[in-house]
């Protein structure tokens, strides 16, 4: 059984196989510098800092997992002249007085205020205890947290328990007093007594809201509520009846925020009720099950059908509400500056089940008067106690870097009940979990700085030469020509080469994007003129020429339009400081004066091939042009290269068949068959595909082998853009084979739907590719056969999602004829 739906697949695959390197760059935050010095005392000059508007500094609790400076209030102690700044985390901040044209006062003494982080589930706190308060407004967290288990006799004698799984959770502050949160959680799990081994819990999702305030500053209260929405098991989507809801309070102390002193602790404290409904989940499940139940059944003493500890620990099944307490205590000491800080957290939380739902269990007792379930299964809460109950201790540490928003944690959950006593009302407990996690914060608001601490701007550091070129075409009387195409290779100002196609406008005139110093070849096309070239210059920044009469009227299209070729107006609209407009004109070829008819070659045909490969034309795509038939002379074959426009022409080609081969370095080759005619023009468009990085099909003794499945559309046979990878590559590894002989496509498919649907489908499928393979890949069609096989041949069960999609496939089996 399985919960999906299958968009989080890849979490769950993520949290068992790989923790990927979380990182993120927060411009917002990149000027960081020390608070200038306090009286008396030398200080090195800061680095400059952008210059921001006056704003008042709230007097809120904590940040994004940066530090803030909190100022006291009018009851608090007087400022200390001789204190510095507040220096924190590379943002200076302090509250400025009432800012009327006066000079503003310096900041308050600064204390050190929250650096605050994302629970399992998305609330601020510890590992899973809450924070009552949480970050400053406009500020979110996003956290990815890992979770493993690996045991022996954990439900079972004997037995090994595996399980792997995560969490992604994000929350943000929307206002002061309010803050959303959310989490995706998934899982897999293995049991070496069960079948099928292999169960997985993909893409639960909890969502809520946490409302807060600060009765003292050290000392704040808050309320949350939230959704738990469950997946269906063994089927796509939210199960609507089995959403649960969770109503809690949350009190902390962090006496870090003590006035006049520094105390690094912070207590929590939260108690929640769960409004429970993880048990509709399987209705459905234990209901088939009661309804294949062979013998004489009683409902109410039937424990058959009813779902295993194993199945309960995994999905997660309650058959009560709870109401969880947690206590949760941290330690976060400063180890190094800057913000080098070390967290111990230890947590306790306790579910004391509750059952509203008024679920009464079926126990039969091993002998009478015992409370010891008859053949050591599951017991019921009435006769076990609180000692079936989760309970446990959380002991783990965080970990803030000198780096900005940055924070990891380790942690183990430890068990201490429910490990051994397993009842039908709760989920099992695990003896022990090991967690650890990466996170990262996010201020989106820009850094706050008192008016009389304002920094001037800094210099920015000189950037690349680049210009502009303002083109006028013209023809060979030196009239403007509109709509004409200039195609060149150009290299940007980040570097970065590009092929660039630019038209002009009614006054004949193109202006390109930013180019880097060089020479530049141009073509020029229109339907009127024969092509012409046109060749200019970048010059480095030394060599420019400034005429300052023109540099006021750049904005003036007739004033750029009068400059010589090699004058230079300056601009100062441009993105970069240096960048300049130069003015160049070309002109095209004579005027042709009658076009009524396509160009036709005489003697023979003319071709034309356009390539392109991910969007743009490909320049140096190597084409042959072998003819095909035995009487076909050697004469006739021809070899041609693209040009920058990824563009090849091939003139006076005598009439017959021909197999054109298109080949680059770093893509796949294209193969096709095409028919010249004498004193014809015919244009070929193709479209070449980059080779992967590492090769998605390989030949092996099982025969061949593919890397990735192909994709079709539900219903559908159509083969799309995204196969064409692999298509290719298939057709590469059959061809360079000519041993492996006749290959069957097999087609396959779940057991989802009619058999009848599902084999026409199959059939559908393997033709489709094999047609591909033949028409445009070149391989030979005898050797290629396509069968549909439904649902007859699964790989695996067809018991979850998961393996649906591995029975939903293309299969290549060599036939040895």
């Amino acid at each position: 059984m399985t919960k999906s739906p299958a968009i989080w697949l890849l979490l769950s695959g993520l949290s068992t196989y790989a923790l990927p390197a979380w990182a993120q760059e927060a411009s917002e935050f990149d000027a960081v510098f020390d608070g200038p010095a306090a009286a008396g005392r030398p200080s090195d000059p800061p680095p400059p800092l952008p210059p921001v508007q006056p704003t008042r500094v709230p007097q809120d609790d904590s940040s994004a997992g940066t530090r803030a400076a909190s100022v006291p209030s009018k009851g608090g102690r007087a400022p200390d002249p001789s204190a510095p700044p507040a220096d924190v985390n590379g943002q200076l901040v302090g509250e400025a007085a009432a800012f009327d044209g006066a000079a503003a006062q310096a900041p308050g003494p600064s204390q050190e205020a929250d650096l605050v982080h994302n629970t399992w589930r998305g609330s601020v706190g510890g590992i899973h205890v809450k924070d009552a308060a949480a970050g400053q407004a406009g500020t979110m967290r996003v956290q990815l947290g890992l979770r493993f288990f690996a045991g022996k006799s954990v439900l079972e004698e004997g037995d090994r328990y595996a399980l792997a799984g995560g969490a992604l959770s994000l929350s943000y502050t929307l206002t002061d007093y309010l803050e959303l949160f959310g989490a995706v959680e998934g899982h897999s799990a293995r049991h070496s007594e069960s079948s099928p081994e292999l169960l997985q819990v993909l893409g639960d999702i909890h969502v809520g809201a946490k409302g807060h305030y600060r009765v003292l500053p050290w000392l704040a209260f808050g309320g949350d509520l939230s959704l738990h929405f469950l997946n269906a098991v063994g089927d796509l989507g939210i199960l609507a009846r089995s959403t649960g809801v969770s109503l809690g309070t949350n009190i902390t102390a962090d006496l870090r925020r003590l006035e006049g002193r520094h105390v690094p602790f912070i207590a929590r404290f939260g108690a929640h009720y769960r409004f429970d409904n993880s048990a509709r989940l399987v209705q459905d499940v234990e209901a088939r099950r009661f309804a294949g139940l062979d013998g004489e059944t009683l409902p109410g003493f039937e424990t058959r059908h009813l779902v295993t500890p194993r199945e309960r620990l995994t999905l997660g099944i309650q058959r009560v509400d709870t109401m969880n307490l947690g206590v949760g205590f941290e330690a976060p000491f400063e180890v190094t500056r800057p913000d080098f800080v070390l967290a111990p957290i230890f947590e306790w939380q306790w579910a004391i089940p509750v059952n509203r739902q008024g679920y009464n269990c079926p126990f039969v007792a091993d002998a009478p008067g015992s409370d010891r379930p008859r053949g050591g299964g599951d017991g019921c809460l009435a006769v076990q106690g609180l000692k079936a109950a989760t309970m446990d201790l959380t002991v783990g540490l965080r970990v803030t870097p000198p780096v900005r928003g940055l924070s990891t944690f380790l942690a183990a959950d430890i068990g201490v009940t429910g490990t051994r006593t397993f009842v039908r009302e709760l989920s099992p407990n695990l003896p022990f979990v090991v967690m650890l996690g990466v996170a990262y914060a996010y201020d989106t608001r820009a850094p706050v700085v008192a008016p009389s601490e304002r920094m001037p701007a800094p210099e920015r550091a000189p950037l690349p030469s680049a210009a502009r070129m303002l083109v006028q075409i013209n023809d060979a009387d030196g009239e403007v020509v509109s709509a004409a195409r200039l195609d060149f290779d150009g290299q940007d100002a980040d570097g970065s080469r590009a092929f660039y196609t630019l038209a002009s406008d009614s006054a004949g005139r193109v202006v390109t994007p930013l180019l880097r110093p060089g020479r530049y070849a141009a073509t020029l096309t229109h339907p009127d003129y024969t092509p012409g070239s046109c060749a200019f210059a970048v010059p480095d920044a030394s060599q420019l020429e400034v005429d300052e009469a023109a540099s006021a009227r750049t904005d003036d299209a007739d004033s750029a339009e009068s400059t010589a070729a090699s004058r230079l107006l300056r601009t100062t609209s441009l993105p970069f400081p240096n960048a300049s407009l130069l003015s160049v004109t070309c002109r095209v070829g004579p005027r042709v004066e009658s076009r009524s008819e396509p160009e036709r070659a005489r003697g023979g045909a003319l071709l034309t091939v356009d390539v392109a490969g991910e969007g743009k034309p490909l320049a140096r795509v190597r084409i042959e042009l072998e003819a095909e038939g035995p009487e076909a002379p050697v004469s006739t074959n021809m070899e041609l290269l693209t040009d920058s426009r990824g563009r090849a022409k091939g003139e006076a080609i005598a009439p017959g068949t021909y197999r054109l081969t298109l080949s680059k370095e770093g893509y796949f080759d294209r193969s096709m068959v095409l028919a010249l005619v004498d004193d014809s023009t015919q244009t070929v468009v193709a479209t070449l595909v980059r080779r992967p990085a590492r090769a998605q099909v390989k030949v092996d003794a099982r025969g061949i082998v593919t890397q990735r499945r192909f994709s079709f559309a539900t219903g559908s046979s159509e083969l799309g853009a995204a196969n064409y990878p692999l298509l290719f590559e298939l057709a590469e590894v059959l061809r360079a084979h000519p041993e492996l002989g006749r290959v069957e496509i097999q087609g396959h498919t779940d057991n989802v739907g009619k058999a009848d649907l599902n084999l026409k489908l199959s059939q559908a499928r393997a033709e489709a590719v094999r047609t591909w393979l033949i028409e445009e890949g070149g391989v030979d069609a005898r050797r290629l056969v396509a069968r549909g096989y439904g649902d007859a041949r699964p790989l695996v069960p067809n018991l979850t999602p998961a393996n649906r999609r591995r029975n939903r496939r293309v299969h290549f089996a060599p036939m040895g004829e």
